[in-house]
């Protein structure tokens, strides 16, 4: 290895992440000193990890990027890579990557105006029609006469959606990314608390199809826009059902998602890192573009042990130097989340949508699993005891 392949790495965002651990493993493995910077002290999984060598997280009342900021000028090892793990790190990079490069740091790359646009989830959705790629019907809105005049012309159910994911993330009931409508008395009462917390929001319809129509492209696009792999995945099941974080991810190999996929990542002009969900419309099978992402997610560890390393890719894409990318990987591999997917079948079944059996039946293929590992047993034993505290209360 040269000197540049031992750089330090620094992992931006994603306190409760599990593509940061995912990540600070395998850099770990590889003899390569992982720093973490995380929004806020709570159960961070990464940062239990053996592989890390330290976690900052941003202090109480203080401006997140702010404190970021300060910490890479005056405290990051010099010539480390920046590499972004959720949302807020992705925009801490867009805004802030010329001071990063002064202070001698290597974020990853990227085409931040385009990183910005995907954040705004109404931008995003209207460059996917300049394109021709179908999006799920979306009026933005401000203020609650607005808000409830534009979603009485929606049909129920519908949901109200963040434009901005991390900024409702501190709101959100658990994993969910939008709040379910099924009534106008539901609307009136959501939309008082949103319009309080002055958040920017989205009505959308939402697109009819079971949890597995939701589908994955990953890639990867160098400074010329050159696509170095090609990876594509599917939901089985998500928690809270509907709009929620995978809890049981698997490998797949979709044409016309990569098709769709590499078609809008090209068009918008995005670099580096990037993974496009859609949802496949059960009333005509055509997909739906829901989000783009310019970031790992957290099924990283499957796509990973599938055989397509993006960190490395990244990494590597950061630091100009040569990569080799696999040209195939496997399929048919699933990551199972315990805690999340019992609650998906719990609701699944009580609302007849999942039998038992066909639930078992689903988890019998060969399993990643996303934080279990003897080698590095800290992140399970903070993962155990957050089981054992779910459980206590859901039995109780």
């Amino acid at each position: 290895m040269t000197s540049d392949e031992h750089c330090p790495v620094i992992l931006v965002g994603g306190s409760r992440g599990y593509n940061a651990l995912s990540v600070a493993r395998a850099f770990g493995r590889r003899g390569r000193e992982v720093h973490l910077l995380l929004e806020a002290r709570d159960e961070s999984l990464a940062a239990r990890s053996r592989f890390v060598r330290s976690t900052t997280f941003a202090p109480l009342g203080r401006d997140v990027a702010e404190a970021w900021t300060e910490w890479c000028i005056e405290f990051a090892p010099p010539g480390s890579v920046i590499i972004p793990c959720a949302d807020r790190g992705l925009e801490f990079m867009a805004r802030h990557r010329a001071v990063l490069v002064d202070a001698g740091l290597r974020p990853a790359l990227a085409r931040d105006d385009v990183v910005l646009a995907m954040l705004d989830k109404q931008r995003c959705y209207e460059l996917a029609r300049q394109m021709d790629i179908a999006v799920p019907r979306t009026e933005s809105v401000t203020g609650k006469v607005q808000a409830v005049s534009v979603a009485m012309t929606f049909d129920l159910p519908f949901a109200l959606k963040p434009r901005v994911s991390h900024l409702f993330a501190p709101y959100a009931n658990g994993s969910s990314k939008a709040i379910v409508i099924r009534s106008y008395i539901e609307l009136e009462r959501q939309v008082d608390w949103l319009v309080d917390a002055g958040l920017s929001m989205i009505v959308t319809e939402i697109i009819p199809g079971p949890e597995h129509s939701y589908c994955s492209y990953y890639t990867y696009l160098d400074d010329e826009g050159r696509p170095l792999v090609h990876f594509t995945k599917r939901k089985l099941r998500q928690y809270p059902v509907g709009f929620g974080e995978g809890s049981y991810h698997l490998t797949d190999w979709a044409p016309d998602v990569a098709e769709m996929g590499l078609r809008f990542v090209s068009a918008i002009g995005l670099r580096g890192m990037a993974n496009v969900e859609f949802k496949r419309d059960q009333r005509d099978g055509s997909l739906k573009l829901i989000e783009c992402n310019a970031r790992l997610t957290a099924a990283n560890e499957l796509v990973r042990r599938s055989g397509v390393d993006f960190a490395e890719i990244i990494y590597r894409g950061a630091l100009g130097l040569p990569t080799d990318t696999a040209s195939t990987y496997r399929v048919g591999i699933g990551m199972w989340m315990p805690m999340h997917d019992l609650l998906a079948f719990h609701e699944l079944r009580r609302s007849r949508r999942l039998g038992t059996v066909t639930w078992l039946m689903s988890l019998c293929r060969p399993q990643v699993a996303a934080v279990l590992d003897a080698r590095d047993p800290g992140p399970s034993w903070t993962k155990f005891t957050q089981l054992w505290r779910w459980a206590r209360r859901w039995l109780t």
